[in-house]
């Protein structure tokens, strides 16, 4: 990976967002799209990343890679797991990677390899494709 936000599975980060309620979802969209996501930084570039939420309240947020689980987070707020602050945080992260993905086609350091597609539906897949992913740090080709 060129970019500190070209993600590791950005396909399973998707699939993440569509865990959350509707209500969660709607909030943590308006939160994203008011610009409350403050901070955004990587931890481990690719696999884990830090920001705050400007809500009512500054809240924390921490997503990471796991190589079993795939994407997951935590949050300081007392909805979490299951809050509009992991979620905001996640569609950021998801737009900061779509532009170091143009950012490296851009400066012609290569393509970025297509993600790996399992077989049968993508919350199911969790096995070989995504330990494989964490353990050589970068997308499979």
């Amino acid at each position: 990976m060129n970019d500190a936000f070209e993600l590791l599975d950005p396909e399973n980060a998707k699939t993440f967002l569509k865990h959350f309620t509707g209500e969660v979802r709607r909030k943590g969209e308006s939160l994203f799209a008011k610009g409350a996501v403050a901070d955004l930084m990587p931890e481990t570039p690719g696999q884990g990343y830090l920001a705050t939420v400007n809500d009512d309240d500054p809240e924390d947020v921490e997503v990471y890679y796991d190589e079993v689980d795939g994407w997951t987070g935590s949050c300081t707020c007392e909805r979490a797991p299951n809050c509009p602050h992991l979620f905001a945080t996640m569609r950021a992260l998801l737009a900061e990677h779509s532009s170091a993905v143009v950012r490296t086609l851009s400066s012609g350091r290569g393509a970025v390899p297509a993600p790996i597609q399992a077989k049968g539906k993508p919350e199911q897949d969790g096995g070989l494709a995504r330990r494989l992913l964490a353990a050589v740090g970068r997308p499979l080709t």
